[in-house]
């Protein structure tokens, strides 16, 4: 009986969750390059805050063991330091894997 109940309310939404101001810190052990945290880690630590797929744009070196602000913003989530953005996440259509 649950199955059926699931099946017919459909799947839930994976953007509904509301994103509010946060901080993060980017621990050293994921350094790329010099004082510089991993792109791949710093993409998926963003896309996690929109709760699906995301396409992340990185516009600077990120800085590690270091407060660093998301806000939310009009297409998805903004990384920034202080009044500098790094990197802005929007949400995409998850991708099609039957092709």
């Amino acid at each position: 009986m649950r199955a059926s109940r699931r099946a017919a309310r459909g799947p839930p939404s994976v953007y509904a969750r509301r994103i509010t101001e946060s901080t993060i810190v980017i621990d050293r052990r994921y350094r790329g390059f010099e004082q510089i945290a991993q792109g791949g880690y710093t993409s998926g630590l963003l896309a996690g805050f929109l709760g699906g797929a995301a396409r992340v744009g990185l516009r600077g070196g990120v800085p590690m063991e270091r407060p660093l602000e998301v806000r939310e913003v009009a297409a998805g989530v903004a990384l920034c330091d202080q009044d500098e953005l790094l990197a802005e996440a929007s949400r995409t259509p998850p991708l099609d894997r039957q092709r």
